[in-house]
């Protein structure tokens, strides 16, 4: 059994990658890209950055010098993509990432060139062309193979000796059309003891050209990890087509060379020995460079999506962590996610054959723990574990609802619980839930992963939350480095109330580090509460650049503040403090925890506007005949929306105009997560034995991979929707989805894409 699969390339016929269990041939048919390739690089200059990383990422070469420039400013990524649309062309952060990937491998690639070239030079070994050619490079492994014979302590190549020995004068003769008489040069170094040793030296040193000066990378399309694993075997093998269009560009390079034979045999040699196992290498490396890359932008994409899982808010909910032998571990939450009560209960499987009279009475009295605990702490929502005795768990869970043992309308849901434990012997769950056991900080996890995912998921390390693909055979650095820029996005884009938010949110936000964080959270403390983002700029640590980074996503509501007994006093005169006005002034209990200058509230502070844009936001509300003091209120919103950029007067760019708009229709309530999917509840159970082809369900999509997705509809395993089946739609980690059983046997469960909801 084997898997085809087949990608096409420019001019030339198609990649064919036939996989197998023992034994991988790949067939590669050269296309013309490749041959243009090789013709140009001995003539090539010194690569431009931004048109290499333009080629890679399909943008326009202006847009990418631009998000070049504002990253060697220091510039965050999700600044980039909030605040300078008009600079990147409304680039995706996805599309951002990758220059800065980009970036990063031409930054370092440069450092190895410059390396290179003066080890080379130090040796004496460095020419023009050499010089050139190495300059060309425009990735390691190229670099690799053209810089191999010079490395410093390796032994010289065979064109080396033969230049020793006064050949390289010979080979230039015979590139520039002339005769050369090789019995003439026998005996003339200890080396050329025959006619043989000469043309055999000269063919190296004919060979040794064309290798440096002609050779450069190209991208493939996919690999076999199977090797790596040491189940299987690859071979690289070269289409005739290939081969001779290679052989071919190669006898250009020495066409002025009389010899026919010495050319023929130049040839030969060069392509056998040389260039084919460097392409068959090159290959190879290519083939792990695009599977890393994608396989990184799978888990960054996965992660992504289920850290901006939509939060359940203003419930109470129970979580139990699933088990056996030590119980199902239960915790009650308020809607703040504070732990309301704890428990052990044993939830065995009702229907199983353990029926005895004792484990009844057992069940029976954790039956009615449940049961006093809604009635005392009035949750209808259940979080439920996915490990370990969750089907077991589920099912009683699902009779005691049908029974009517728990309240109408209660309804529970499946959580992904990859990572609590991990998250429960951290310090910081330590630190946060010092008088639970592990295991029930497990179940408290569960609970908050609900109520509030974003908080929960960024307390663990992304690795342990298991939504990637062959992130183990990834450089972990290179790996770890994305995902705390997707952490720090979804973070970001969420923004974060700065009265109210912790350490771990805090940290995560574009420009702020752990210290900086720190430094808010200790004002803060002193201070009782921040009434401007303008006090942020007075905080040590918090420079023009850290305040430009992360002003805009950090929020102050002045509504909720008043709510805070000394507050009330300030705020009753804030409609007249808006920013510029007049400063407020606040009783003398409240004086010792505000900063030494009384500061006053900014009703922008609650929006996504950032600071810089104050002034013409403001300009725009006067405009239109509207108060800052209104922001978020649902009048104030439908005028904004009623707006067009165009119907605004207001000097601006109008990008910035558009993010201005689209920051103020928005009501204060408005949450970033509300476009993104929420966890599925449900009061019945199914079976995988109820399941038949043609049953049509829905689900939530619990992962994706290259060859398809994997979908929760309820049953003990996930099915699998095939690339081949998802009927022109694309899925993302979260999505709820309709689809249709297809396949049910031993080997899982086959689903076609009905719809995406």
């Amino acid at each position: 059994m084997g898997v085809v699969w087949a990608v096409y390339l420019n001019t030339y016929e198609l990649i064919v990658l036939v996989y197998g269990f023992s034994y991988i041939s790949f067939v590669l048919f050269y296309c013309n890209s490749f041959l243009v390739v090789m013709k140009s690089v001995k003539w090539s200059k010194t690569w431009n950055t931004s048109s290499i990383i333009s080629d890679c990422v399909g943008e326009e070469e202006r847009y990418v010098k631009n998000v070049e420039n504002l990253l060697r400013s220091d510039h965050t990524i999700p600044f980039i993509a909030r605040y300078r649309k008009e600079m990147t062309g409304d680039m995706s952060t996805d599309k951002l990432y990758k220059i800065k990937e980009q970036l990063n491998r031409l930054d370092n690639l440069t450092k190895k060139i410059e390396k290179s070239i003066k080890d080379i030079e130090k040796l004496g070994s460095l020419t023009p062309n050499l010089s050139e050619a190495i300059a060309a490079c425009t990735s390691a492994t190229m670099l690799e193979q053209v810089t191999a014979a010079y490395k410093p302590g390796k032994k010289k190549s065979k064109s080396e000796q033969a230049r020793n020995a006064g050949l390289g004068s010979v080979a230039e003769q015979l590139i520039d059309g002339r005769k050369v008489d090789f019995n003439t040069l026998v005996g003339s170094h200890a080396e050329l003891k025959s006619v043989k040793n000469v043309i055999d030296g000269t063919k190296d040193i004919l060979i040794d050209i064309r290798n440096i000066g002609n050779l450069k990378h190209f991208q493939v399309m996919a690999i076999n990890r199977g090797e790596n694993l040491k189940a299987l075997s690859v071979k690289i093998d070269l289409s005739q087509n290939g081969i001779y269009a290679i052989k071919q560009e190669c006898t250009k390079v020495l066409s002025r060379v009389l010899d026919n034979n010495l050319k023929h045999e130049t040839v030969e040699d060069a392509c056998t020995r040389l260039i084919f196992p460097m392409v068959c290498r090159r290959t190879r490396s290519w083939l792990t460079e695009a599977a890393v890359e994608s396989s990184i932008d799978v888990f960054a994409d996965n992660l992504k999506h289920l850290l901006l899982t939509r939060p359940v808010k203003g419930i109470n909910i129970m979580a139990i962590d699933p088990g056996y032998k030590h119980g199902c571990k239960v915790a009650v939450l308020d809607h703040q996610g504070k732990v309301l009560k704890t428990d052990v209960v044993y939830l065995q499987n009702l229907n199983s054959s353990a029926g005895k009279a004792k484990e009844s009475r057992f069940r029976a009295a954790d039956e009615d723990k449940l049961q006093k605990l809604q009635v005392q702490l009035r949750f209808k929502t259940i979080a439920i574990g996915n490990g370990t005795a969750c089907r077991e768990t589920e099912t009683s869970v699902t009779k005691m609802i049908s029974e009517k043992k728990f309240c109408e309308g209660t309804q529970y849901t499946v959580i992904d619980e990859r990572g609590a434990s991990v998250y429960s012997v951290t310090p910081l769950a330590q630190q946060e839930l010092p008088k639970l056991d592990t295991n029930l900080r497990s179940a408290v996890s569960l609970g908050r992963r609900v109520l509030e995912p974003l908080s929960e998921y960024v307390k663990i390390e992304p690795q342990h939350l298991g939504v990637g693909q062959y992130q183990h055979d990834i450089a972990q650095k290179k790996l770890s480095s994305r995902l705390e820029d997707i952490v720090s996005e979804a973070v970001s884009f969420t923004g974060v109330d700065i009265n109210t938010c912790s350490l771990h949110m805090l940290q995560k936000i574009a420009g702020l580090t752990k210290a900086r964080a720190q430094a808010i959270l200790d004002t803060r403390d002193s201070v009782g509460y921040f009434r401007n983002r303008e006090q942020i700029k007075s905080i040590k640590g918090i420079g023009p650049k850290s305040y430009e980074q992360c002003i805009g996503f950090l929020r102050i509501y002045p509504n909720q503040l008043t709510k805070n007994p000394e507050v009330t006093a300030e705020y009753e005169d804030v409609g007249a403090a808006v920013k510029g006005k007049r400063k407020l002034t606040s009783s003398s209990s409240a004086k010792s925890k505000l900063m030494k200058r009384d500061v006053a509230f900014c009703f922008l502070d609650q929006t996504s506007v950032h600071p810089e844009s104050y002034h013409i936001a403001s300009a725009l509300l006067k405009e239109q005949g509207l108060k800052e003091r209104d922001i978020g209120t649902e009048e104030f919103v439908q005028k904004i929306k009623q707006l067009n950029p165009v119907d605004v007067s207001v000097s601006c760019s109008e990008g910035t105009k558009q993010c201005i708009l689209s920051a103020l229709s928005q009501r204060t309530d408005t949450d970033y997560r509300d476009q993104f999917a929420r966890p599925i509840f449900k009061s019945t159970v199914l079976s995988a034995e109820s399941l038949v082809v043609g049953t049509q369900l829905e689900g939530r999509v619990s992962n994706v991979t290259h060859f398809g997705a994997f979908v929760d509809v309820g049953v003990e395993r996930d099915g699998l929707i095939h690339t081949s089946k998802m009927n022109g739609y694309t899925v993302c980690l979260g999505n709820r989805v309709r689809v249709k059983v297809e396949r049910k046997d031993q080997k899982g469960i086959g689903l076609y894409l009905l719809q995406v909801l």
